[in-house]
């Protein structure tokens, strides 16, 4: 009964604005999608008039390409919700009264305006690494792994990294000024991506176009470690109505996407080795190769270049996976791929 009144105030509200009422097919889709439980009438209106511009079956309205992050309905609806609710934010409304007097800019606009702020703030302080620190730290001349706690860089207090759209709708990065227009676009960009799940790119193309960026219900983002590749990281920001099978799936692409063929993890015999040299890195390796004989006489070694051969291959195996694809191939020109520190 409550289905039917529901579909009757949509209906009405369809035909007051000239369009046609539910199908049969359409009602039992909002069904199987449980809006009626989790929607207001208004909000099922929208979210209809949204899957009929991705079904294409209203004349009225131009079809979506579901290549530009509207897979469907529910996530083309958030996406609109979500912008209304970014545009109330006090910070995003300041910043365009006091950067964007003239108006909002288009996107294939915003490359324009970056250089030209950019030019009209000055150029950027850049601070040279040493030498050593051109090194991920585990290649560096006699590493420790408490090496990896000390600061690997100076510190850049004067320097942001800002992401943005080009025309082509590809992210480009450019280093600007912490205090200045940028500095201020960059950081109230990170501020939207928490708390709306945006890239830092959509976000500044938010700030400055008002373009809503699209909903996805999952955001990857594999993270290749500069200390040393074993650290890096795929995290997956998922939305809580994602099916965990579609998780699993996600999982999978994204994990292909990483590794370049099928991993294949250290035997047990070169994890130990690995872990033994790293206890005993102080100690010539024919004492090491005496103490591990000792201790695991199974895999015992009569000569110590076989156990240094053995010992050098099982530590490079277990600190960079030869099937770890490089960060370039990851999209780091792009932006998609954090670099951890």
């Amino acid at each position: 009964m409550v289905d039917k009144v529901i579909r009757s105030n949509v209906d009405r509200r369809l035909r007051r604005e000239g369009r046609p009422p539910t199908t049969d097919p359409e009602w039992q889709f909002v069904q199987e999608q449980r809006w009626i439980e989790a929607m207001s009438v208004d909000e099922i209106l929208l979210t209809l008039i949204v899957a009929r511009r991705t079904w294409g079956s209203d004349t009225e309205i131009e079809p979506v390409q579901r290549g530009r992050g509207a897979p469907d309905a529910r996530n083309y609806a958030l996406a609109l919700f979500i912008a209304e609710m970014a545009r109330a934010i006090p910070a995003v409304q300041t910043f365009r009264q006091e950067h964007c007097a003239d108006g909002l800019i288009k996107i294939s606009e915003i490359e324009a305006w970056v250089r030209k702020v950019a030019n009209a703030e000055g150029p950027v302080p850049i601070v040279e690494p040493e030498p050593d620190e051109q090194l991920p730290v585990w290649a560096r001349p006699g590493f420790h792994p408490s090496d990896a706690l000390r600061p690997l860089t100076k510190e850049k207090s004067d320097v942001k990294l800002l992401a943005y759209p080009r025309p082509d709708l590809k992210v480009a990065l450019k280093p600007v000024r912490s205090h200045g227009t940028l500095g201020d676009l960059v950081q109230l960009a990170r501020r939207l991506t928490d708390d709306f799940h945006w890239s830092d790119a959509e976000a500044v193309m938010f700030v400055l176009s008002d373009q809503p960026p699209p909903f996805s219900p999952v955001k990857i983002e594999p993270s290749v470690s500069s200390i040393s590749p074993c650290l890096s990281r795929i995290t997956l920001v998922i939305d809580a109505a994602l099916a965990p099978s579609q998780v699993k799936d996600t999982y999978t692409r994204a994990r292909n996407a990483l590794l370049q063929r099928r991993y294949r993890n250290l035997t047990r015999k070169h994890a130990l080795l690995a872990g033994f040299s790293a206890t005993f890195r102080t100690e010539t390796l024919r004492d090491q190769m005496r103490k591990w004989n000792a201790q695991y006489p199974n895999w015992k070694y009569k000569l110590v270049t076989n156990f240094g051969r053995d010992v050098k291959q099982a530590r490079e195996r277990l600190l960079e996976p030869a099937n770890l694809k490089s960060p370039i191939s990851l999209g780091v020109k792009d932006g998609q791929t954090k670099t951890r520190k």
